[in-house]
């Protein structure tokens, strides 16, 4: 068992929201990335598609998501599962928003020339 603490130097700050890495496999033995995001209300992430399935997990307020064409808002004790390769924007609600979010821990962002870069707060 091992208690995995969040820590300052395990933060990201980006324009739209911080993110805070919880278990990854720089912390511990595992195949999952986890971390914490929180964005203030009427924020949204850029534009961005991931090679890997992702899961939202809202522990409060709420978000809405658009993958392609389709817009789903999801909040609080609810979970959404954003596939492999889809392309996916999020914005918080009015009230903001923070969610753990969960993937395989080999997760990148596909980059418009092919290549991979890996999420910073995944690692």
């Amino acid at each position: 068992m091992k208690l995995v603490l969040p820590s300052p130097d395990r933060t990201t700050t980006t324009p739209s929201a911080v993110m805070t890495s919880l278990v990854t496999p720089a912390v511990a033995e595992v195949e999952v990335s986890t971390w914490r995001v929180d964005m203030p209300a009427g924020a949204s992430s850029p534009v961005h598609v991931i090679d890997r399935a992702q899961v939202y997990l809202p522990v409060s307020g709420s978000f809405t998501f658009a993958v392609g064409e389709n817009r789903q808002e999801v909040g609080a004790g609810e979970a959404l599962v954003v596939e492999a390769g889809e392309e996916r924007q999020f914005s918080a609600g009015e009230a903001g928003g923070a969610a753990v979010v969960v993937m395989p821990a080999d997760g990148a962002v596909q980059l418009p020339d092919g290549g991979r870069m890996p999420v910073p707060w995944a690692r």
